[in-house]
């Protein structure tokens, strides 16, 4: 039997976690079936770059839980949700990562860091393939946000 992974089916494993319907084992199982299930799996091309940005996450929070697990998913739903043609992996790891994120800008905006090292660390922060520099916009578009907004994420053409 074939089956597509999609973000929207993605969204809805992850929202039904937020939700309480099931534990994060389902959300964690249901990343990890692309790579486990006998089925014929399929996954859709925007999908595959949220997973390759979520499967690491998931991989390392089953080692070390991770404190944060619902706030960064239920911002990872919020962003994947606005379909604005973004690259989705930039967005998965803006998402998760927003935190860092901001925490390394803060620490480069004070001197602390040099551009450089900021760069590098942004880079770090995902073995996925993705444009850090979209990432540094966004993170100067929200500079002082203690939320990621959707509305304020673009494709960095402003």
């Amino acid at each position: 039997m074939k089956k597509t992974i999609t973000i929207a089916e993605l969204i809805d494993q992850i929202q039904a976690y937020l939700d309480g319907k099931h534990d994060y084992d389902a959300v964690r199982n249901y990343v990890y079936s692309r790579y486990e299930s006998e089925d014929d799996i399929l996954v859709a091309d925007d999908a595959d770059e949220v997973l390759s940005v979520l499967s690491p996450y998931v991989e390392t929070e089953e080692a070390i839980p991770d404190q944060k697990r619902k706030l960064r998913l239920r911002r990872l739903v919020t962003l994947l949700e606005e379909p604005r043609g973004l690259p989705p992996a930039a967005v998965a790891v803006y998402a998760l990562k927003f935190d860092e994120i901001s925490e390394l800008t803060n620490r480069r905006d004070k001197g602390t860091i040099s551009e450089q090292v900021y760069l590098t660390q942004l880079s770090k922060l995902t073995p996925a393939d993705l444009d850090v520099k979209l990432i540094v916009e966004w993170a100067r578009q929200q500079k002082g946000d203690s939320e990621p907004m959707a509305n304020k994420i673009g494709d960095g053409r402003n």
